[in-house]
């Protein structure tokens, strides 16, 4: 019987300039979790801190280097670093774009236009804790296994590999870790993955959390709709204002 596994493995070893073998594996495997280590770090200091170090464009566009530093990786190293030194620098100052005191929100999905996010802290919220749909990116892969073994482990662990309700689960348990006292859910208009995904995560985190939830849906423009995208979120961080006053 033929294997067409064979014929792809053939094919891609005719193609490639070097062989991949496990130790060249392992290696970039370590550079991988060189970059997740950083962007861990980089992530628990700028959603704990107060006053916020890093404004919320900014950490969406460092998380997004997770996916993306393969093309570049001493570079997007350097840029982490370099973004840490900021960030611990400006916590010992007690330092920060944002003013104290905001109200800490957790953010579901990224948005079609990135400006939506400069909304949210002008609306008196700020950023405590993300998943921007690559928690794979995320996720250190393991050291103490055969580099394939561990590559498989880590893509099967993939929130967007298994159910939505697995998803919001872990979206709840990092709504916990790092204090979150509210939810923003971004709808995320014709998604392959699961278009009722964000039903089912604003749900279970409003059941399991108690906390409040806004739901919203935000098109490649939103200037349209930015008002609309504005009352929502002043009434999402107001309400999470009165709980803190309860």
């Amino acid at each position: 019987m033929h294997d067409p596994g064979l014929g792809l493995d053939a094919e891609r070893r005719a193609r490639c300039s070097r062989v991949l073998r496990e130790g060249r594996l392992a290696d970039g495997i370590r550079e991988a979790n060189r970059v997740r280590r950083l962007l861990a770090e980089l992530r628990a200091a700028s959603f704990t801190a107060d006053p916020p170090p890093l404004p919320a464009l900014e950490l969406l566009i460092a998380e997004m280097l997770a996916i993306h530093f393969c093309s570049d990786r001493e570079e997007t190293i350097a840029v982490l670093n370099d973004l840490l030194d900021e960030v611990r620098g400006r916590i010992r100052a007690c330092e920060g774009p944002l003013d104290t005191g905001a109200v800490r929100v957790f953010w579901v999905n990224p948005v079609a236009d990135l400006q939506v996010m400069n909304l949210l802290e002008d609306c008196g919220g700020r950023i405590c804790g993300t998943d921007y749909l690559f928690c794979h990116a995320l996720d250190e892969i393991p050291e103490d296994l055969p580099p394939t073994e561990a590559l498989a482990r880590i893509a099967l662990a993939d929130p967007m590999v298994g159910s939505s309700i697995d998803r919001a689960h872990r979206i709840c348990r990092d709504i916990r870790t790092f204090q979150a006292e509210a939810v923003v859910v971004s709808r995320i208009p014709g998604a392959s993955h699961c278009p009722t995904e964000a039903g089912i995560i604003t749900e279970i985190v409003g059941r399991e959390l108690s906390i409040p939830v806004a739901e919203i849906e935000v098109p490649p423009l939103s200037d349209p709709v930015r008002a609309t995208l504005r009352t929502r979120l002043e009434a999402l961080t107001e309400t999470a204002k009165e709980r803190r006053r309860k």
